[in-house]
């Protein structure tokens, strides 16, 4: 886990506790998707991000600050249609 200090917009340090960021999509119709391929997008897109949070809070409970960033995609609101 990496900890990253920005600035406020009052000149203040902040120390940011983690920063969510992986996540992937698998095109493919869902009757036609894989349990394994379903498997690894559901571990990356959502175990992923419960397992960096959880890294990161007791650093931030002993830091007494931070900030947790969940950054995602259009790809959770936006349906694709899928190959055959």
């Amino acid at each position: 886990m990496t900890t990253w200090v920005a600035p406020s917009s009052t000149g203040d340090l902040l120390r940011w506790g983690a920063l969510n960021n992986a996540g992937y999509g698998d095109v493919a119709p869902f009757e036609q998707l894989s349990s394994e391929r379903l498997k690894a997008v559901i571990d990356t897109n959502f175990c992923g991000v419960v397992n960096v949070t959880r890294a990161a809070l007791p650093i931030m409970r002993k830091q007494r600050s931070g900030c947790i960033l969940q950054i995602s995609s259009v790809g959770g609101r936006l349906a694709i249609a899928g190959r055959r």
